[in-house]
């Protein structure tokens, strides 16, 4: 829960009682701590804080590096398309 931030660091809530934000990072914590070979992705940072965002797309960044396949919902592709620039944006695409 500390490593995504999760808020509050209340592991004995269930999940229906942290807000969307938090429901998404903790989600995505428990499918990325699995390291799984594929990774279906769909608006991986929606509900998330600012902040959070760019740590979620480093996570992503890292299991492909480590061979995963991530497959991205439209969206999310789109958005990278538009906000990754230079050789980020070859390195992701």
């Amino acid at each position: 829960m500390e490593e995504y931030d999760v808020r509050p660091q209340s592991p004995n809530l269930i999940t229906s009682n942290f807000s969307g934000g938090n429901q998404q990072k903790i989600i995505l914590s428990r499918e990325l701590n699995e390291n799984p070979k594929v990774l279906l992705v769909g608006q991986p940072t929606r509900g998330v804080d600012i902040g959070a965002i760019e740590f979620i797309h480093q996570r992503l960044i890292d299991m492909r590096d480590r061979g995963a396949a991530i497959l991205l919902d439209f969206h999310l592709v789109l958005y990278l398309k538009l906000s990754f620039v230079g050789s980020l944006q070859k390195n992701w695409m």
